[in-house]
């Protein structure tokens, strides 16, 4: 995977971004890093612009009309608000889908079970649609998956896990944040269940509500070797900290810690030795995803997510549809 000291060797693509927010500016800095040609953007917004490699590029205000001036881009990233996803993903298809290309959606890449299940299974014949999941890409929860074997064979199997998500927010911002996003849930459930699924395999969700309408706990089951596993996970706007932890206890008593929000992570005896540790070495945090994630989506692939392992995902989240 991507490391400052030796830049990815992938081809380039043109690529058309749909969605000029926060977190489609991470997206442009990684494509730029990674040798990439952004060609065009889209946004409702009639303000926006979009400076790419030093270059001013067009930008349109819906799918239809970009693809009229753009017609054969190799990749879509679509970066709208999540409620936002499924409809303008359709549009996408509609007005792109004559000829191959991928479409990249955001995570999740839906906020109903439904409209998830449909673009996951049902995409026109020349659409790959890929969500990117970007916290199963994050540098200390790649560390982990790489050493996890011999962790398990000098350990044992996972017997418990627990993760924290919580973006602490205002009255008036939790709020706000619920249009935009849907929910604390369906904003960072997803991140603890991405970043969790390459160390073991969930077989069951049952998602409570702490402090309605922001805050969740999910009691959760997951495959241990020929025994069950069980853990928990909560996903909080109130409160006054920031987190994003997740803890994994081995048979032995042995711990997993990965700080998400620190990319860092150790792995501490029964007696709380640090054993193992790992660390960030620079990249802020949300760019070491994307930088990890566009390697391999645009290159070696060998970490991708399947379109099994992304429905499942998000079974777990949208099952419970008061969330």
């Amino acid at each position: 995977m991507h490391t400052p000291e030796s830049p990815a060797l992938i081809a380039p693509n043109k690529i058309i971004l749909v969605g000029l927010g926060e977190v489609a500016i991470t997206h442009q800095e990684a494509l730029e890093r990674l040798g990439q040609t952004v060609i065009a953007g889209v946004d409702v917004n009639p303000s926006k612009e979009l400076v790419f490699g030093g270059k001013e590029l067009p930008v349109y205000h819906s799918p239809q009309e970009a693809a009229a001036k753009q017609p054969e881009p190799d990749i879509i990233v679509v970066s709208v608000p999540t409620p936002e996803h499924y409809v303008v993903c359709q549009q996408v298809f509609s007005a792109f889908g004559q000829k191959p290309v991928r479409v990249f959606v955001e995570k999740p890449c839906a906020d109903t079970l439904a409209d998830a299940h449909d673009l996951l299974t049902n995409t026109p014949e020349n659409i790959t649609l890929e969500p990117l999941l970007h916290f199963a890409y994050s540098p200390e929860v790649l560390w982990a998956a790489k050493h996890l074997p011999g962790w398990l064979k000098q350990h044992g199997p996972i017997r418990n896990y627990r993760a924290v998500f919580a973006d602490a927010r205002s009255a008036p911002d939790q709020a706000q944040k619920r249009e935009v996003l849907g929910s604390s849930w369906k904003d960072l459930g997803i991140n603890a269940l991405s970043a969790a699924h390459r160390l073991i395999d969930f077989t069951r969700l049952e998602l409570r509500p702490i402090k309605e309408p922001y805050d969740y706990g999910a009691l959760v089951t997951f495959d241990s070797g020929p025994l069950k596993g069980n853990g928990a996970i909560t996903t909080r706007w109130s409160g006054e900290t920031r987190s994003s932890d997740s803890t994994f206890v081995f048979a032995s008593g042995a711990q997993l810690k990965l700080n998400h929000y620190l990319v860092s992570g150790s792995l501490e005896n029964r007696d709380g030795l640090v054993q193992m540790s790992s660390y960030n070495r620079g990249t802020t945090r949300r760019l070491s995803h994307y930088l990890n994630l566009y390697e391999d989506l645009l290159g070696a692939k060998d970490m991708a997510l399947t379109s099994r392992d992304s429905l499942k995902l998000h079974e777990l989240l949208l099952t419970d549809e008061a969330a």
